[in-house]
């Protein structure tokens, strides 16, 4: 018994002797092959995380007419509340918007001398709103084109976060490619 096992040692170190370079390109392409597709989960998850920052930070403004009521604007905020795309919808005060412009102008006294001539607040209310998916955004733009509501409302924007929806999504999609052809 314990000669059969000195012997099938001494030929299994034998053969690896004799195989020692196919042993070792068999281990370096095994560990290759798990460092690559590690390397692309890891990719793909920080791509998905920088895809999740990206989509939190944007967001559709919408600025009401100046003379708005807060009824009127807290009736908007509550429709699109509503909306099952919609995630949240922050409204801001003709009052805090100018107190906002203040603040982010201090510096410049050409400006806050033009506001010290008007004699009412220049700015409407306005509400900032997220979508639950980024694609959800011309959903509710066009949820925003209601008659009721083109009244109070006189501005969009969602202009430069298009790209940024756009550039997001090629992005994604190429990552996802990468990693199928790779793992192909």
């Amino acid at each position: 018994m314990l000669i059969n096992l000195r012997k099938i040692f001494r030929f299994g170190a034998l053969n690896f002797a004799r195989n020692f370079w196919f042993a070792l390109l068999t281990i370096s392409i095994l560990v290759l092959l798990l460092l690559s597709v590690n390397g692309l989960f890891i990719l793909n998850f920080l791509t998905d995380e920088a895809t999740k920052q990206m989509q939190s930070k944007v967001d559709i403004s919408v600025y009401l007419k100046p003379g708005t009521s807060d009824g009127e604007a807290q009736n908007l905020k509550a429709y699109l509340e509503k909306l099952p795309s919609v995630s949240s919808a922050v409204y801001t005060k003709p009052e805090d918007a100018l107190a906002n412009f203040k603040e982010t102008h201090k510096d410049d006294e050409n400006i806050l001398s033009s506001l010290s001539l008007l004699s009412s607040n220049p700015f409407g209310g306005s509400l900032t709103i997220q979508t639950i998916d980024v694609n959800d955004y011309k959903t509710v733009l066009a949820q925003l084109n209601n008659k009721v509501y083109e009244k109070i409302i006189e501005n969009k924007d969602f202009g430069e976060h298009e790209k940024l929806v756009g550039l997001i999504n090629r992005l994604t999609g190429f990552v996802k490619e990468i990693i199928i052809f790779v793992s192909a």
